[in-house]
C-alpha cells in the first residue's frame, strides 16, 4: 500500500473553494496531520473536511484525525508528486548459513594475518 495521489487529483486542486484550500494549506504548512470533528464517518458530509476525505485529498486517521498525503502535498508545492510506501518492503531471506560461514572466513583470515 502507497501514498498515491488520486486521480485527477491536481485539477482538483486547482478548483478547490477558499475554505478548502485553506484546510489543506493549514496541514500543508504543519505536520501534515490535524485533527477535527469533521473527520468522522458520519460527520456532515457539506464540511470542508468531509469533502476533501470523498475527494482522496485528505485521508482518514481516525474519528478525529486527517492527514494530508505526501503526494498531494507535493502538489499543492508545485513539485511532481512522488509515492511513499505505508509499509517496509518486504526483505529477501537471508542465508543464515552463508552469512555465518562467511564471517568465520573472514575472521580467520584476520586471525591469520595478525599471527604470521
Amino acid at each position: 500500500m502507497t501514498d498515491t495521489l488520486p486521480p485527477g487529483a491536481a485539477e482538483a486542486l486547482d478548483q478547490l473553494p477558499a475554505r478548502e484550500r485553506k484546510v489543506l494549506e493549514t496541514l500543508a504548512a504543519s505536520s501534515g496531520v490535524g485533527t477535527t470533528g469533521a473527520a468522522g464517518p458520519d460527520a456532515d458530509p457539506e464540511t470542508p473536511v468531509s469533502r476533501l476525505l470523498a475527494a482522496g485529498l485528505l485521508v482518514r486517521v481516525n474519528a478525529n484525525t486527517v492527514r494530508l498525503p505526501r503526494p498531494v502535498r507535493d502538489v499543492m508545492r508545485g513539485a511532481a508528486p512522488r509515492e511513499f510506501p505505508l509499509t517496509a518492503p518486504l526483505l529477501p531471506e537471508v542465508d543464515q548459513a552463508a552469512v555465518d560461514e562467511a564471517a568465520t572466513v573472514q575472521g580467520w583470515t584476520l586471525y591469520g594475518r595478525c599471527v604470521s
